[in-house]
């Protein structure tokens, strides 16, 4: 007997809890290592401590307004779903909020405060893959999930916070990143304009390598700016490719898969190399061969 669409979703809702209880379950607690929050850039500037790496947090202010009001005031990015207008509103607060949890965190780095940094931030992920979830499955799946997910978010801060474990919180973050290319490649999109999806990913991507060496840019820049604060730009640029998709995109009536238009592609590249191959081998004995062969192949070809 076939499963219905709820029970195969449901399916799939309680293999991915279970794996997470496998995974809390086998692998070790990761407490907060406390030179975290000695970052390479100390320099104070106007009486602001950590100057560079307090106010690299503006522009999550300013690209998150910008969000929130292109996404409520005129339906510019005609967002015809309840469920993409939640998330995405979810998402632009995530993101403007972003700007005064880091800069307050950054005034004094504690565990205290790096509570209110990472809480904007899991908004920000767990609205996205909501989001994500209504584009590239359905929108009843997609919106259902928005408030489990920002819950999760939620949650999992808590959880580092009381216990002094990190692994919910980092489950948080590797997700979306692993799951939003993935699926940007494999599955295919409702809009058009999908590869702005892998520039954001892109850049998030650099924003933690910059993260993970933050003295080793520091010095590379002459001790111009840090990993940390050039992280903030980099992140700040996930928004920014969000927003220029938002605005371009428009309904697809054929929905066709980045891999499979790239496998597509690639036959096609395949069969014009294949031709061609051909085409000069028949050349090839057109010159060694007699004139009768010759005639023949001047024909065909």
């Amino acid at each position: 007997m076939a499963m219905s669409s709820r029970d195969q979703k449901l399916m799939w809702w309680g293999a991915a809890l279970l794996l997470f209880v496998l995974l809390m379950l086998v692998t070790p607690k990761i407490p907060q290592d406390q030179s975290y929050h000695n970052f390479a850039d100390r320099r104070n500037y106007f009486g602001i401590p950590n100057t560079l790496n307090v106010v690299s947090n503006f522009p999550f202010l300013v690209i998150g307004v910008i969000g929130l009001v292109l996404t409520l005031h005129g339906n510019t990015f005609a967002l015809s779903l309840k469920g993409e207008l939640w998330g995405w509103t979810a998402f632009f607060f995530g993101i403007a909020s972003t700007s005064f949890g880091s800069a307050y965190y950054h005034l004094k780095p504690s565990d205290a405060r790096l509570v209110w940094d990472r809480l904007p931030m899991t908004i920000a992920f767990s609205s996205v893959m909501a989001v994500f979830i209504i584009e590239r499955i359905d929108e009843v799946t997609g919106r259902a999930s928005l408030a489990p997910l920002l819950g999760a978010g939620v949650v999992s801060v808590g959880y580092w916070w009381f216990a002094d474990d990190l692994r919910l919180y980092a489950l948080v973050q590797f997700v979306p990143c692993v799951a939003i290319p993935a699926m940007t490649i494999a599955l295919p999109p409702r809009y058009s304009h999908s590869s702005y999806w892998l520039w954001a990913a892109g850049f998030y991507l650099l924003a933690k390598v910059l993260e993970a060496n933050d003295m080793k840019f520091y010095r590379w820049t002459k001790f111009l700016a840090s990993g940390h604060t050039l992280k903030h730009l980099s992140a700040a640029m996930v928004p920014v490719f969000i927003i220029i998709m938002l605005y371009k995109r428009n309904m697809r009536n054929e929905r066709q898969s980045m891999l499979d238009r790239w496998k597509g592609q690639w036959r096609g590249t395949n069969a014009v190399r294949d031709e061609r191959d051909t085409t000069g081998s028949k050349w090839r004995y057109y010159w060694s061969g007699s004139q009768e062969q010759a005639q023949s192949l001047v024909s065909e070809t």
